[in-house]
C-alpha cells in the first residue's frame, strides 16, 4: 500500500515579521523608501525635518495620503493602485523598514493617525487607528528615537544628498532644498534607448586628448533613486562629465529588499555599455558633420574608447594622438604604463595628402622584445623621421595599407606591408668580440666599428648611424653594434638583457653589467691612452668616493696592468 504525502509552502508569520528587520541593509534604507513613498502618492515634495537635540525624525510629504491605514501593516501588498504597483512594481514592505528604525512611528494622513508601537507591532499587536478631523493633503510621519549608530544628523547629511541627486521631485532638509542636478525633469539633450533615458554629461567631451584616456563613470537610477555606478572608488554622485542613466523599462529588477541594486547587475551592464556607445556613436557623427577634419580628430580615444572608431575610417587625416617618434632606441623596461620608453607623441595631426605623397612614411613596431626583435628598425625609423603608428586602426582605415610593419607576426590579411631590417658595419672595424654575459642569451658577437649602415633588406631604407649603438643582425647572427660616437655604449645592456626575475628588478646587476660592457668597449676600441683612462675611471663611479674629490694623482700603470701610485701632486 502507498504512502503518499503532500507538502506545500507554510509560513510561520511570527519569525518572518522578526526576521524582516534583518533583510534591510541600514538606517538609510527608511529615508529611500519614505521618499520612494512620497513619489507613489503623487507628491511634488518630500520634506526631512531633524532637531538637534532629537532623535525624532519627522517626514511629510503633499501627496495623495494614505488611503487605506490597514495595508501600512500589510506584509507583501503594498496598498498602492494598479497602475503604480504596474509601473513601480512595489514589493509592500517598504514603510515596514520604519517598524526597525524607530520607538514609535505616527502616521498622520487624510484626517486620520495612528500611533505605531513598533515592537508591539512587530509582536502582531492590534493598533489603533483614530480620525483627527485635520484635512491637510499630504501624509506626516514621525520616527520617534530613530535607531541609527551614526546619529540621524551624520545620517541624512551622508545619504540624502546622494539619494535626492536623480529623485523626480523636490527634497528638503530643514528647508534647506537638496540638490537634484540629475533628476529626469533637470537634464538636458536626453536619449531614450531601449527604455532607457541617457545624458552624457555636459564635460562629456572634454579633456579628450589624453593617451590614457578610459570610460567615464556610469550611474543609473531606478524610479528617480541610485542603483548602479560602473566604479569601485567611493564615488556616489555623477560629475559633469559622466553618463547618467534613468531606467524605464520593467526588464530592470531592484534587488529585494532595499531596491538599492539591480537584480542580475553583470547582465545589465552589457546592455548599459551598448547603449552608451550607440548614444556616444550618434553624437560623434553630429560632430563629424559640423567640425573640421582637424576638430575632430580631439576625438579619436573617445571614439575607440566607446567602439566607434570606424567613423574616422573615412576621414582624410590621422590624429597626432595615434602617432609616436622614436627619440632613441629602445630597451627592454618600459613605462609604468606598459609603454616604450623611447617614444614621444607626434606633434601634430597628419594629412593623407602627405602620407600618399611619401612625405611622411608610417611604420608599426611592435612592443621591443629581445628574444624576438633588435633595435634596428628604432635606430632607422628615428634616423629617416617616421612616424610609429602606435595605436591600431580600425580594420577599414584608409591608412592601413600606407604602414610597413616591423614585425615576426605579420598578419596575412593586413594590407601592411612588412619591412625587415639589417646591419653592415662600415668604416674600420675595430673589433669583433664573443659576447659573455650571464643575463645575455641571444646576442653572439659585440662589434665595435667606425660606423653603420642599418637598411631594410629589400635595399629601399637605409641610414649611416655613427653615435648610437643598437642590436641587429650582421650577416645573420645577432650581434651588438657599437659605433666610435656612441661615448656610453653601456646603456644598451638593456636592450639586449631585461635583468628581470620572477618578481624583483635586479639593478645592481644591471649596473655591474654596464660598468662591464663599458669597460669592455673602451678596451676594444684602443685610442688615446688618456681617453681610455678617463672612461675606465668614469666607470668606476669615482663620484661614489668623496674622499678622492679635488686631489690629483700620478699613477703607473705596469705592463701587466698593475696600478701604483708615483705621486699625489695637488689638493694635499
Amino acid at each position: 500500500m502507498e504512502n503518499n504525502n503532500m507538502i506545500s509552502i507554510q509560513v510561520n508569520e511570527k519569525n518572518l515579521i522578526k526576521n524582516i528587520g534583518q533583510t534591510f541593509s541600514g538606517s538609510s534604507t527608511v529615508i529611500s523608501e519614505l521618499m520612494q513613498n512620497a513619489r507613489r502618492a503623487k507628491a511634488t515634495e518630500v520634506r526631512f525635518y531633524t532637531e538637534a537635540e532629537s532623535e525624532d525624525l519627522v517626514v511629510i510629504d503633499n501627496g495623495e495620503g494614505v488611503k487605506d491605514f490597514s495595508k501600512l501593516l500589510h506584509v507583501a501588498d503594498s496598498g498602492w493602485d494598479e497602475a503604480t504597483k504596474k509601473e513601480d512594481k512595489p514589493f509592500g514592505m517598504g514603510f515596514l523598514s520604519c517598524l526597525f528604525a524607530a520607538e514609535i512611528v505616527i502616521v498622520e494622513s487624510n484626517g486620520q493617525r495612528t500611533i505605531i508601537d513598533t515592537q508591539k507591532a512587530i509582536n502582531q499587536e492590534a493598533v489603533l487607528v483614530e480620525s483627527t478631523g485635520n484635512t491637510t493633503p499630504g501624509t506626516k510621519i514621525t520616527l520617534k528615537n530613530f535607531k541609527s549608530p551614526e546619529g540621524i544628523e551624520k545620517l541624512l547629511g551622508k545619504h540624502l544628498s546622494i539619494l535626492a541627486a536623480g529623485f523626480p521631485i523636490g527634497v528638503y532638509w530643514n528647508e534647506l532644498e537638496i540638490k537634484r542636478q540629475f533628476a529626469v525633469n533637470v537634464l538636458e539633450n536626453l536619449h531614450e534607448v531601449d527604455g532607457v533615458l541617457v545624458s552624457l554629461g555636459a564635460d562629456f567631451f572634454s579633456n579628450l586628448h589624453f593617451k590614457s584616456y578610459s570610460a567615464h563613470t556610469i550611474f543609473a537610477y531606478l524610479q528617480g533613486l541610485p542603483i548602479y555606478c560602473s566604479n569601485d572608488f567611493g564615488k556616489k554622485i555623477p560629475s559633469t562629465n559622466d553618463v547618467v542613466l534613468h531606467l524605464l523599462s520593467d526588464e530592470f529588477i531592484p534587488r529585494m529588499p532595499d531596491r538599492d541594486k539591480l537584480f542580475d547587475e553583470a547582465l545589465h551592464e552589457k546592455t548599459f555599455k551598448k547603449i552608451i556607445n550607440g548614444v556616444v556613436r550618434n553624437e560623434l557623427l553630429k560632430l563629424k558633420a559640423s567640425v573640421s577634419p582637424e576638430e575632430m580628430m580631439k576625438y579619436w580615444y573617445l571614439a575607440k574608447t566607446y567602439k566607434c572608431n570606424d567613423i574616422f575610417n573615412d576621414i582624410p587625416m590621422l590624429p597626432a594622438q595615434v602617432l609616436s617618434i622614436p627619440f632613441a632606441t629602445p630597451i627592454q623596461l618600459q613605462d609604468f604604463h606598459g609603454n616604450e620608453r623611447n617614444l614621444e607623441e607626434c606633434s601634430r595631426n597628419i594629412t593623407r595628402a602627405e602620407i600618399e605623397s611619401g612625405e611622411v612614411k608610417l611604420v608599426g613596431y611592435e612592443n621591443f622584445d629581445c628574444d624576438e626583435h633588435t633595435g634596428a628598425p628604432w635606430v632607422l625609423g628615428n634616423a629617416l623621421g617616421w612616424l610609429n603608428v602606435s595605436e591600431a586602426l580600425h580594420s577599414g582605415h584608409w591608412a592601413n595599407k600606407y604602414i610597413s610593419l616591423f614585425n615576426h607576426h605579420h598578419d596575412p590579411d593586413s594590407d601592411a606591408s612588412e619591412l625587415k631590417v639589417i646591419i653592415e658595419p662600415a668604416g674600420a672595424i675595430i673589433a669583433i668580440e664573443e659576447m659573455k654575459s650571464g643575463w645575455v642569451h641571444n646576442v653572439s658577437k659585440i662589434v665595435v666599428c667606425d660606423h653603420y649602415i642599418v637598411k631594410t633588406t629589400d635595399g629601399l631604407y637605409s641610414a649611416e648611424i655613427s653615435d648610437s649603438a643598437t642590436s641587429g643582425y650582421v650577416n645573420d647572427e645577432l650581434c651588438l653594434v657599437v659605433p666610435k660616437g656612441d661615448v656610453y655604449p653601456g646603456y644598451i645592456i638593456e636592450q639586449i638583457a631585461d635583468f628581470q626575475g620572477e618578481h624583483d628588478f635586479y639593478e645592481s646587476d644591471r649596473d655591474e653589467e654596464e660598468s662591464h660592457l663599458n669597460t669592455l668597449v673602451t678596451a676594444l676600441r684602443g685610442g688615446k691612452p688618456e681617453d681610455t683612462l678617463r672612461q675606465v675611471v668614469l666607470d668606476g663611479c669615482i663620484s661614489k668616493y668623496p674622499t678622492l674629490h679635488g686631489k690629483t694623482f700620478v699613477i703607473s700603470i705596469s705592463e701587466t696592468g698593475e696600478i701604483s701610485l708615483i705621486a699625489q701632486e695637488l689638493g694635499n
